[in-house]
């Protein structure tokens, strides 16, 4: 969760924020898409999806490329060996 969004989070009340945490930690684990019925939850839940899915991408890229860079070193550590 970004700063970024506060603003449109200080429309909500506890109860409205405390659901869309719980749909924030579903679909992060689980991706579970919430569907909300309370167009004030959809909205803030859009501007919170993007976030999650730019960083979970990005995350992702990361992990690939730390994984071929141990592959490398595997690979350059066996040719030093023979």
């Amino acid at each position: 969760i970004y700063f970024s969004i506060r603003p449109a989070l200080s429309y909500l009340n506890d109860e409205q924020l405390g659901q869309l945490l719980r749909a924030i930690l579903d679909y992060a684990e689980c991706g579970e898409v919430p569907d909300f019925s309370n167009p004030l939850l959809a909205m803030a839940w859009s501007f919170v999806v993007d976030g999650i899915d730019r960083d979970w991408k990005s995350y992702q890229q990361k992990v690939e490329k730390r994984k071929y860079a141990a592959y490398c070193r595997d690979v350059l550590k066996c040719k030093t060996l023979i």
